[in-house]
């Protein structure tokens, strides 16, 4: 997930000014991809939509991460999923819903044991057999986790990016007040 915003008003600054809305901007952007990734951690632990949470192991949530990116005059947080565990090759299934397919049951095999509390392993693989046949043929539903935090998060956004301007602003010696 990746978004940003459009500061206006800033034509003709320059110096110390454009040096201040520039890190307010930085600040605020930081500010909201640590909270937006803490919230799709939590869509990603908690039910949604009759869904149990969509994983049961912690590798998709600890890969949740979010990070700043000034490109020329624009600034970008990107809130995402860090390849270094490979949850990045299940997140956008999880996130929107995959089409029927056989995965194969040994994917499914520590969810069921987790899930399920069984630890006989031909049991669990039984069971995850039975669950990979049923997503073949009905594939999976989303868990919305990205989409459902950006949702919540983007009513934030002016409000923070206002307030760490403003400091950024004080910080470099602007109070408003007039000579």
């Amino acid at each position: 997930m990746a978004w940003g915003a459009q500061i206006r008003g800033t034509e003709g600054l320059e110096g110390e000014m454009l040096a201040a809305v520039t890190e307010g901007t930085q600040t605020g952007l930081e500010a909201l991809g640590v909270k937006g990734a803490e919230m799709v951690q939590e869509n990603i632990g908690t039910p949604y939509n009759s869904l149990p949470p969509a994983v049961a192991f912690g590798n998709l949530m600890a890969s949740v991460n979010s990070k700043f990116v000034r490109e020329a005059s624009m600034c970008v947080e990107i809130i995402g999923v860090s390849p270094n565990v490979g949850a990045d090759v299940y997140a956008a299934p999880v996130e929107t819903g995959a089409v029927p397919h056989f995965p194969p049951a040994s994917a499914l095999l520590p969810w069921v044991q987790k899930k399920f509390g069984i630890e006989d392993e031909k049991q669990a693989l039984s069971i995850a057999f039975a669950i990979a046949k049923n997503i073949s043929r009905r594939g999976t539903r989303g868990h919305e986790m990205f989409s459902r935090a950006l949702e919540a998060l983007e009513p934030m956004v002016p409000a923070v990016l206002e307030r760490d301007i403003a400091l950024a602003f004080a910080a470099h010696g602007f109070t408003g007040a007039t000579a």
